[in-house]
């Protein structure tokens, strides 16, 4: 009798040590944030979060044309967080901005314009999947000296397509949130066409793009106009989940 009392009680003793465990353990909040340095004439740059740094000499794709960038997501605390862009090695920062990032969200941030008009766009990621067996895509206007543009999606071989965004501006999806939403596609071969707003002017054409089913994709204009090379307006993209 006297061995079932003394389990009893080592059993009660547990519980309250790990009860009280658990209590002292607070929960952890998180939300996901991503980078892309898309200043066409920036040098290499190191990204920060809260002063932390997290990732070192990102440079702007040398990639000609259309260029798939693989950004990773880092983990960071909710709340108000600053994030930093620097020159590499080099504490002051091109640009920094404060936002309050909420639990179980995803963002991604940009270093955009030039180098000299640096800013920082910092757009919500819906990670949500598309409808089973869809894809979900996205366009931004981050080519700084750029008019506005209409934008064309269509796969190969058609013919007078119908824009999917009219008149967007160099870095409208900040006022207009609207322009942070993915849009739903079937999966397959696609061709971005971007033209000067409200004419038949091509200012670039994005190399066919294969959506692959449950997939999401940001694609984006950068560069400048007047550039060259690596400089000139072009397409990029990445996929924000695989």
């Amino acid at each position: 009798m006297k061995s079932i009392q003394y389990l009893l009680f080592c059993f009660l003793i547990l519980s309250v040590i790990s009860c009280d465990k658990i209590k002292k353990d607070p929960i952890s909040y998180v939300a996901q944030v991503s980078f892309a340095p898309l200043s066409a004439n920036a040098p290499n740059v190191d990204f920060y979060l809260n002063n932390a740094f997290q990732a070192r000499t990102v440079a702007y794709s040398a990639t000609v044309g259309t260029a798939n960038y693989a950004i990773p997501y880092f983990v960071s605390e909710i709340g108000n967080v600053s994030v930093k862009y620097t020159p590499t090695g080099v504490s002051t920062p091109y640009v920094t901005r404060s936002i309050t990032l909420e639990d179980n969200k995803a963002y991604s941030t940009f270093l955009i314009d030039s180098i000299a008009k640096a800013k920082l766009a910092i757009v919500e990621d819906d990670l949500s999947n598309p409808t089973s067996g869809n894809a979900k895509f996205r366009f931004f206007h981050f080519s700084g000296n750029t008019i506005p543009v209409d934008v064309f999606f269509y796969p190969p071989g058609v013919t007078n397509p119908s824009p999917i965004y009219l008149n967007r501006a160099f870095n409208d999806q900040e006022t207009l949130k609207d322009f942070q939403l993915f849009r739903e596609t079937p999966p397959g071969n696609y061709i971005f066409e971007v033209r000067a707003a409200g004419t038949t002017t091509v200012l670039t054409t994005f190399a066919t793009l294969s959506f692959l089913p449950d997939r999401i994709y940001t694609l984006a204009l950068r560069g400048f106009t007047g550039g060259t090379g690596n400089r000139a307006v072009s397409g990029w993209w990445y996929t924000n989940k695989r």
